[in-house]
């Protein structure tokens, strides 16, 4: 498995995943309108170098995204499989190759948020080293010093 830094002709691969009603039942809780991802896109492309969308590559077809974007002077983690790899083990190997790049970038932390009825996302982060420091609602945040 490998992530490579999203390029502009990867856009559908992110529209693919922000429509998908099964990938967004527990990130948004209903697929976002082509308006928004594109919205959402250009912010992406936007970011600094360190910061990114990377897609996940096994035996080269894509399993989902990962992503590293800024979040106050930090980094927030975060990633999405297609469903038909879901509990394949590609979530704690995406959720590790993003630490480890977190790891080399000039930040103190890394956040993610997830929904907190999403315990296999949760595990994944908790055993990466995150730590639950707020939940409310439909919202969980953990957090991960970078040593």
């Amino acid at each position: 498995m490998r992530l490579e830094k999203m390029k502009q002709s990867d856009y559908p691969i992110l529209s693919d995943l922000y429509q998908n009603k099964d990938v967004m039942q527990m990130i948004t809780g209903y697929p976002l309108e082509e308006e928004t991802i594109q919205q959402k896109w250009k912010d992406i492309m936007s970011w600094k170098k360190e910061f990114g969308y990377y897609k996940v590559l096994v035996d080269n077809e894509c399993v989902g995204i990962g992503c590293l974007k800024p979040h106050q002077n930090d980094v927030e983690i975060g990633y999405m499989l297609f469903p038909k790899y879901w509990k394949r083990g590609y979530g704690t190997k995406i959720c590790e190759q993003l630490v480890e790049i977190a790891q080399m970038m000039d930040v103190q932390k890394m956040v993610a948020y997830i929904d907190p009825y999403n315990q296999a996302s949760k595990k994944i982060l908790e055993k990466q080293g995150f730590l639950s420091v707020y939940i409310k609602g439909d919202t969980e945040i953990l957090e991960r010093n970078i040593v």
